[in-house]
């Protein structure tokens, strides 16, 4: 009795650790950049808190009154929304994993939120609504170290990711699932860092253009203000986020679609044990088959030095037999990109060893005498090519031999014979293509027995493309690959959105001034939507792209350490990049602008411009 128990047991256990992996990655991702909007909402709130809080803060209240003061307005509406929060969850399908623990300590930290960052604007009395976007001094030594220390950590992560892995020896390392959020907050950073010097040049060349809107948005741009950075850095890790869960998605997509093609490479594969030689010709008539070509395969098949009877032999290996050219027709037919030497498709009867294609562990071991023994009969090849993988030769196999069939020698009393069709069908009725095998299976055991047979040894079967690549989308565990990344691709496209209208929310006052100061000059409330845009592009469209390119390297850069081979069995699951997701991005980008438009628009009609004007002129 054979089992591969313990070889699916294996693969099950591989592809079980990959998705733990997988998951505590993506929800790093999207725990980071949910805690991001949330330190966001706090800071929104303390400025909008402004013009409140620095009064008191100018006739005598302590930090801590002012704490305990937004304390008390903050202690009912942010447990209640964690609240409301956590019900949600529990409509959602699936366990709740254990973590309800979690929910008191993420109530406390939203609430505490709120004042941490009144008391942190409180620190020294600031005139009220004052123009922090014309600040120019130079950054603190606290913030440069935490800046130093976020780009270490990023790197030590990410080395220590690459040598380790995710669990080196039992659960998943906490701060390494936190390396891919780690490098897009180092991204961040540095992109913050470099953006203003460009943004001023493009300013002094919108100077001597026409008009003032490019102008002033390409300057307050260029101004990098605190309060608008902050939601940009928390958009480029949102970024990141989606494009990394959809690069991949299409990653394991696209080696699944490899794996598929070099398993069956056309519409179906049809085997059995041996077919009679007209068998191709009767598969040909039935409906819906447009190409055909025979095929033998197999396995463990000894290998030769030589034709003469002091050969010695020199391993085993899987022989395929295949006629080149029609398999390469066969394949095409079927729209199944695959390589087909051509030092195949060439090779023609005459003396001496034919080519073959063999694997580099073949072709260590044999020299241009080697042999290889197909239906006992030993024909003479020669190393024309080596493959890690051949079409139809299955995946795994480190040991293989492939010979033209059109250039190897027919002999009379012992033909070779195929047990295998590769088929290229448009619509086939499967029963008549596995009935009309049988037969001809029938017949061969017939005339090798010399009497009828009532039923084949091996009864066909029939495998396609679709059945196998569908195969494989069932494996363990794929479907929660599949749900957490498409909930990570969607999710850190909403997050980014959300950051942008942040974005408007945290300059929305110093905005509604200006807009207030431009109408008396003439600006029109388009004028004004226009500018808001020009202010918006440059920030918005460079934090998506660095997003982006943290979300495209990333996969290159942690690959080997999520194990996503264990989902592409056979096939190394390497790098791709879909066109889609590009466009993506900079649908992005549009979707972004839009929702800061649609914000400000909202906040105008709350805020009329005679109000902002003269609370502006109120200051000292």
């Amino acid at each position: 009795m054979q089992t591969s128990l313990d070889t699916q047991l294996v693969r099950f256990g591989a592809q079980l650790t990959s998705v733990r992996n997988l998951l505590a990655v993506a929800q790093a991702e999207l725990l980071a950049s949910l805690l991001g909007l949330i330190l966001l909402a706090a800071r929104v709130a303390g400025q909008t808190r402004l013009a409140e809080l620095t009064p008191l803060r100018s006739r005598g209240a302590s930090l801590a009154a002012i704490g305990r003061h937004t304390l008390a307005e903050a202690a009912l509406p942010q447990p209640a929304a964690v609240t409301a929060g956590a019900l949600l969850a529990l409509a959602a399908p699936g366990r709740d994993g254990g973590t309800w623990w979690a929910l008191p300590l993420i109530a406390a930290v939203t609430t505490a939120a709120v004042p941490v960052f009144a008391m942190a604007g409180q620190r020294h009395v600031a005139v009220v609504d004052g123009r922090q976007d014309l600040t120019r001094t130079r950054p603190s030594a606290r913030r440069v170290a935490v800046e130093v220390t976020v780009l270490l950590a990023a790197v030590g992560g990410l080395v220590l990711l690459r040598r380790r892995g995710l669990d080196p020896g039992g659960d998943v390392d906490v701060y390494l699932a936190a390396v891919p959020v780690l490098l897009a907050a180092a991204v961040a950073l540095l992109t913050l860092r470099a953006l203003p010097w460009p943004l001023r040049l493009l300013d002094r060349a919108a100077a001597r253009a026409r008009g003032a809107l490019l102008f002033f948005g390409v300057a307050r741009a260029g101004r990098g203000t605190p309060v608008t950075t902050a939601p940009l850095a928390v958009l480029v890790v949102a970024v990141s986020t989606g494009v990394f869960s959809a690069v991949v998605t299409d990653t394991v997509g696209r080696a699944r679609d490899t794996a598929a093609d070099l398993s069956v490479p056309a519409d179906a594969w049809l085997t059995g044990y041996a077919f009679a030689s007209d068998t191709a010709g009767r598969l040909a008539d039935v409906d819906g088959v447009r190409a055909l070509t025979p095929v033998r395969i197999d396995s463990n098949r000894p290998l030769r030095s030589g034709t003469d009877l002091q050969a010695r032999t020199i391993g085993t290996a899987r022989i395929m037999v295949v006629d080149a050219p029609a398999f390469a027709r066969v394949a095409a037919a079927s729209g199944v990109d695959v390589d087909v030497p051509a030092v195949l498709r060439a090779a023609a009867r005459g003396d001496g060893p034919v080519p073959a294609v063999v694997s580099p562990g073949v072709a260590a071991a044999v020299d241009d005498t080697a042999a290889a023994d197909v239906q006992s009969r030993l024909y003479p090849f020669r190393v024309a090519g080596v493959a890690d993988t051949f079409p139809g030769v299955d995946l795994g196999t480190d040991r293989f031999v492939v010979l033209p069939w059109q250039a190897l020698a027919e002999y009379e009393h012992t033909p070779i014979v195929a047990n295998r069709y590769l088929l290229a069908t448009d619509r086939h009725d499967p029963a008549v293509l596995l009935r009309t095998a049988d037969d001809g299976q029938r017949r061969w055991q017939s005339a090798v027995l010399g009497s009828e047979v009532d039923a084949p040894k091996v009864p066909a079967q029939l495998l396609t493309r679709r059945a196998y690549r569908d195969g494989l989308d069932r494996t363990g565990g794929n479907d929660v690959i599949t749900l957490a990344f498409t909930v990570g691709a969607v999710g850190g496209g909403a997050l980014a959105v959300v950051a942008v209208g942040f974005a408007v929310l945290a300059d929305a006052r110093a905005r509604a001034r200006l807009l207030s100061r431009l109408r008396t000059l003439g600006f029109s409330e388009g004028q004004g939507h226009r500018l808001l845009v020009y202010e918006l592009v440059p920030l918005v469209a460079v934090a998506a792209l660095a997003g982006a390119a943290v979300g495209v390297a990333l996969p290159g850069l942690i690959g080997p350490a999520l194990g996503l081979s264990a989902f592409t069995p056979g096939v190394t699951a390497g790098w791709y990049l879909d066109p889609l997701v590009v466009g993506a991005v900079l649908g992005l980008v549009a979707v972004g602008l839009a929702a800061g438009l649609g914000m400000e628009i909202l906040v105008n009609r709350r805020t009329r411009p005679s109000e902002a004007l003269r609370l502006g002129e109120e200051n000292p």
